[in-house]
């Protein structure tokens, strides 16, 4: 039986994993191997990609206004462009905090040059208010499977399931294929169901917690009012997808995904849930992304809670682990690290998720 070394294993299914495992071969000269599913396509997901999420930092915000446009380039370069939507992103709250935290959010989001506009209460949900934001970006998953695969395929990436990986508690960790035994120095989970599966119990960090979620796909009776949807309240959102339908990605089991659905497209007449499935996210408990080693100095690296915007964090997330970030990226991450006990740090949590803490 022969061995191979690597520096990476990067496990995971999203459009992030793949773009990281992308820059730190092609910008860093690491030799990484992706472990997951390609299959996307037959299966509802487990995740979105979007250039907006209802956050109050306004670390992030700044940070975002550069990797954005640096990950817009990269698609277009690799020939995804017509994969990127844009389009107004709606987000609604219902309850005084909630829309305390939307108003925070729309002078956030003023201070990085983007507009938002009040959206009509006859466009709304009932006893909702919202804000419409305007171009922002979305990433069709089919679209830019491909590109990214081709992207990857060109780099000289090995990518393999992640079945029967064997991962030490130094974040190290082994893959046999056939005759073949893959080595890795590092590995970093961009899956959350993957690392369920992989880390033990005694090892997660106390910020992690995990959170079940639904995914419905949905025939709506008309489009949606914006392409994309942000419920502050119940943390869930609406995505158009190409050929006309919706994927509704809700907080909690079906039931509670059955009433979002009906009162988040009560406006365009309601539609048909035509696919369901429900999967473990895993939250942190304080609202904040998590990235880094599960271990103080060791263990595996995670990134955890920043759907939907990672794959739009990639360039800078590149940049901390192959050791060369800004000095604006380096404060970043050193604040949301996974082993992190600063108190003073927190983001808006939705209620839903609040009170099931």
């Amino acid at each position: 039986m022969t061995s191979k070394l690597y520096d990476f294993a990067i496990i995971g299914n999203s459009p992030a994993t793949k773009l990281l495992a992308a820059l730190l071969t092609r910008d860093h000269k690491r030799r990484c191997v992706l472990l997951g599913d390609n299959q996307v396509r037959f299966r509802l997901p487990q995740f979105s990609c979007s250039s907006f999420a209802p956050l109050t930092r306004p670390e992030h915000w700044s940070l975002l206004e550069q990797t954005i446009l640096e990950t817009l380039k990269l698609l277009g370069r690799i020939g995804a462009k017509a994969a990127i939507r844009r389009g107004n992103a709606l987000c609604l709250a219902q309850n005084q905090l909630s829309r305390e935290t939307l108003s925070h959010i729309r002078t956030m989001v003023a201070i990085h040059g983007h507009t938002a506009q009040v959206t009509g209460p006859h466009l709304l949900p009932s006893d909702s208010i919202g804000f419409s934001f305007a171009d922002q970006v979305h990433l069709d998953l089919i679209g830019v499977e491909p590109h990214l695969n081709r992207w990857l395929d060109d780099l000289g990436v090995l990518r393999a399931t992640s079945q029967g990986l064997k991962l030490l508690k130094d974040g190290s960790s082994t893959l046999s294929i056939g005759d073949e035994t893959l080595a890795f120095r590092q590995t970093i989970f961009l899956d959350d169901q993957a690392l369920v599966d992989h880390l033990p119990l005694p090892q997660w960090p106390r910020v992690v917690r995990r959170q079940i979620y639904s995914s419905l796909l949905i025939a709506p009776n008309r489009p949606l009012v914006a392409p994309m949807v942000f419920d502050i309240d119940s943390g869930s959102s609406l995505v158009s997808l190409s050929g006309g339908g919706v994927n509704l990605m809700a907080v909690g089991d079906t039931t509670l995904a059955y009433a979002d659905a009906e009162r988040l497209l009560e406006t365009i007449g309601g539609g048909e849930i035509v696919g369901q499935r429900h999967f473990t996210r895993l939250l942190t408990t304080d609202g904040l992304p998590a990235f880094g080693r599960v271990g103080i100095g060791s263990g595996a690296d995670v990134v955890l809670s920043a759907e939907p915007y990672a794959s739009f964090l990639v360039p800078a997330l590149a940049r901390w682990i192959g050791g060369v970030p800004t000095e604006t990226e380096a404060a970043y991450f050193a604040e949301r690290l996974v082993t992190r006990s600063n108190k003073s740090l927190s983001e808006a949590v939705p209620t839903r998720i609040a009170s099931s803490s």
